[in-house]
């Protein structure tokens, strides 16, 4: 029985929350989901709206989807974007403003707060539906047209920005700014503060420093008559619309439900943070499975997005540390404050503050006048809602094509280009209904046609059918494929391989299996060849697909005998590591997913070495119905192969020495099988890496029978003993589909 997952909760869906659930996601065992919670409906850019509330036709673009916040990451179907807000919080749990899966009360192993602050508007919006905001971005601009005089109150980055802005969009507008202080952002050196004014100097924004203004709304305040808005040196200013854009609010209001372990409040009482370690846990020691970051950790750090990030990636290497059963070690070291400021339209600049630690005394400063009227937002967009990673995929229609296309097309983060000799047969069309799947008509055999294939993918899949042109032939197309890629700049390699039966036998000549061994020393020439290139490279290896054995036209395929379902196979003593190919969908999405850690790997797979006696076992207990393994010497089992002397290529030539008869080289497919009982003899497997890599993969025959007798019910047909006795089983392989005919 399938164990539920545990939960990861984040709160707080903005830029340090996303940046969080993205390493996260890629770093989670499989036993862990991600649950974001976050009181919006959609992404909100915040570092656009100063300018959205100025500059119309644009603030639709503002708010982003988070449907897309896990595209790419390993079966990223397990994470969930939550709509709530944070009610309370307890030791092991939080309650929410309304129910989720039936309850406000969602359990935890690991809490993220990254709730952060909360600005006056238009520096965050007082709705969390995208429509009200941008109803409300609209009534801003509306704001800003009818006023001729405007006053903003607070020289953060807020209100620097909109002063420029504004006076930039509308330069016979009277603006003004009020700050308290006599520096505008002290937080960064004094350089920035010169920039500014004189940014200020050349647009003819007014600067009134060294006092505060009197205002008691967190809205833009304006009246049909102008406002007499009082300042504390006794001034006193006529203005159309005040805009406050000062100070912070931390968003922790639900911590203070949490009781602290000791005396400490969980909070710093002088500004309502929480109080965190360099682990950027709690500083409570009583809870160490709770984290913060970003603005609305009491780090010492700059309140920004960067920093932010850079906080996300210390949280997840401690929460995967503290679920492998290690020390949370990671510490965030704090940085010299940075940003980067718009100063109008196009001008801006990239500004750091001096790296003391280090010897510096003057900060850096880019200048730049390359911004544009939305702010490339379009750039945000295409970060956010991620931009799909093209693979060219040779063996698309085959068994093994399908179920790989499926798992890669099924949750996002990628688009394919398949080489099909023909668009429009039955298989290249339940491909087309995947989605964004784009087909090249040709051949394997023709390099115009792979160079056509790989121009301008990411990455490749290529499973040559060696049924179709031979071994002598797939060597020779196998290396053209990967040399191809690595001139047309693929930047990864996978490769569906079949075992090296012959060398893994230590070059015994009875287990020469001419399309296992063609596969598997190309696949060792592979992973040689990539010390040399930057192409990253990935064997996925299989075997027999436990399918073929309730398939028509396979080798392996049962009869019913005296009303008993019998594999007649000369299997002997031995054991077959089968390969279900509902997991090879998870498995290859998984190399492309996790390329750091793919890159180089051989991945060979299987179900488990499954005993034919097994197995007849097995499909009687999923069915109900008798079955039997009767083993069958290698001499009477090809009598029933009348094409057993033909070439295993059928578009290879007999003639030729290097082509092998199908009954020499499944002879040694069988003797490979009949030595690899029990997970010890020439073909072996790593089951515990395949547990680990995909915990639900199916484990036994039983299980495996017990879902297709499942489907066959769902869908209407009969059942598997009916369809074996009738002979109308389905034709798996696509060599049996196309009855060993077509060009290469």
């Amino acid at each position: 029985m399938l164990q539920p997952l545990k939960n990861v909760i984040i709160l707080g869906g903005s830029y340090v929350g996303l940046a969080t659930a993205k390493e996260l996601a890629a770093a989670l065992p499989a036993s862990h989901r991600i649950l974001l919670v976050e009181p919006h409906s959609h992404f909100h850019h915040l570092f656009a709206f100063p300018r959205f509330s100025v500059v119309p036709k644009h603030e639709h673009k503002a708010f982003i989807p988070y449907t897309t916040a896990f595209v790419g990451s390993p079966n990223s179907s397990r994470h969930q974007v939550i709509q709530a807000r944070a009610q309370s919080l307890h030791r092991d749990s939080i309650v929410l403003d309304r129910d989720w899966q039936g309850s406000a009360e969602i359990p935890f192993d690991y809490l993220v707060v990254t709730t952060g602050t909360r600005l006056p508007a238009p520096g965050t919006m007082q709705h969390d539906d995208k429509p009200s905001s941008i109803k409300y971005l609209k009534t801003y601009q509306e704001s800003v047209i009818k006023a001729s005089s405007i006053v903003i109150v607070g020289g953060g980055a807020v209100g620097v920005q909109m002063a420029t802005d504004l006076k930039e969009f509308y330069p016979d507008k009277d603006i003004s700014l009020v700050h308290s202080r006599d520096h505008l952002m002290p937080l960064y050196h004094n350089k920035l503060d010169e920039i500014v004014k004189s940014r200020f100097g050349e647009l003819g924004v007014k600067l009134i420093t060294g006092t505060r203004a009197i205002v008691h709304s967190a809205s833009p305040v304006r009246n049909d008559a102008q406002i007499a808005l009082k300042l504390t040196d006794g001034r006193e200013l006529m203005t159309d619309l005040v805009i406050p854009a000062t100070g912070q609010t931390p968003n922790s209001g639900f911590v203070q439900t949490l009781e602290p372990s000791d005396n400490a409040p969980l909070l710093n009482p002088s500004n309502g943070f929480i109080k965190v370690r360099p682990t950027l846990q709690f500083k409570d020691s009583g809870y160490p499975n709770l984290f913060t970051a970003g603005d609305i950790a009491d780090t010492g750090a700059h309140k920004a997005a960067r920093p932010g990030a850079a906080q996300a990636q210390v949280v997840a290497r401690n929460i995967v540390a503290m679920i492998e059963g290690r020390d949370p070690v990671d510490e965030y070291s704090i940085s010299p404050p940075a940003i980067h400021l718009s100063l109008g339209l196009t001008k801006n600049m990239v500004f750091r503050n001096p790296n003391v630690a280090a010897g510096e005394t003057e900060p850096t400063v880019i200048m730049r006048d390359d911004g544009k009227e939305d702010m490339n937002i379009d750039s945000v967009w295409e970060r956010r809602v991620m931009t799909t990673r093209r693979i060219f995929v040779i063996g698309a229609t085959g068994a093994q094509g399908l179920p790989v296309c499926r798992g890669l097309t099924k949750e996002g983060g990628y688009s394919l280009r398949v080489l099909t000799r023909d668009s429009t047969s039955a298989r290249a069309q339940q491909l087309s209904k995947l989605g964004d799947v784009e087909f090249v008509e040709g051949t394997f055999a023709n390099e115009a046609d792979l160079r056509k294939g790989f121009a301008g993918c990411w990455g490749a899949f290529v499973n040559i059918d060696g049924f179709n042109c031979g071994e002598k032939a797939e060597t020779y197309w196998t290396i053209r494929s990967y040399e191809l890629a690595v001139e047309l700049g693929i930047k990864f390699f996978v490769f569906g391989n079949l075992d090296y039966g012959y060398k893994k036998s230590g070059y015994d000549p009875k287990f020469r299996c001419g399309h296992y061994d063609g596969k598997g020393r190309m696949a060792e020439w592979m992973l040689q060849q990539r010390k040399g290139n930057s192409m990253g490279v990935a064997i996925f290896t299989t075997g027999p697909y436990i399918e073929m054995t309730i398939s028509s036209k396979t080798i392996m395929t049962p009869q019913v005998e005296n009303g008993i379902v019998t594999w007649r196979v000369p299997l002997g003593g031995g054991a077959v590591p089968h390969v279900a190919l509902d997991d090879c969908e998870y498995y290859v999405r998984w190399l492309f997913d996790h390329p750091h850690r793919s890159d180089g790997m051989d991945l060979e797979v299987a179900i488990d070495h499954i005993h034919y006696a097994d197995l007849a076992i097995a499909f009687q207990k999923a069915t109900g119905n008798p079955a039997q393994y009767i083993d069958t010497p290698v001499d009477v089992y090809f009598d029933h192969f009348p094409i057993s002397q033909q070439p295993t290529g059928y578009n290879a030539d007999l003639t030729d020495p290097a082509t092998m008869s199908i009954k020499t080289n499944f002879s040694g497919f069988w003797n490979m099988w009949s030595h690899s009982a029990g997970n010890k003899g020439v073909i072996k497997r790593d089951y515990a890496l395949l547990d680990e890599i995909h915990p639900n993969r199916i484990r036994t025959a039983e299980e495996f029978f017990r879902r297709e007798e499942e489907k066959r019910q769902a869908s209407g047909l009969d059942g598997l003993f009916k369809s074996i006795q009738s002979k109308d089983l389905p034709s798996i392989l696509k060599l049996g589909e196309d009855n060993r005919k077509g060009r290469l």
